[in-house]
């Protein structure tokens, strides 16, 4: 059975073949998320654990 493929894929190999690097894609994902998709993103990888409140005030991160 053949899994249908879709277009994180492309992007994987894009990144593969060395068309763009793992940076130049983070940049334009982040340039096309918005700040709240951003934050989401951090929070569900537990990317802001152990940075106090106050520090992620700092970047308009809160309630999270």
């Amino acid at each position: 059975m053949q899994v249908e493929k879709n277009s994180r894929d492309f992007v994987f190999e894009l990144i593969s073949r060395t068309y763009e690097s793992h940076e130049s894609m983070l940049k334009m994902c982040l340039k096309y998320m918005s700040t709240d998709d951003v934050t989401d993103m951090l929070a569900y990888n537990e990317c802001l654990g152990g940075w106090t409140k106050e520090y992620l005030e700092e970047f308009g991160i809160r309630n999270v």
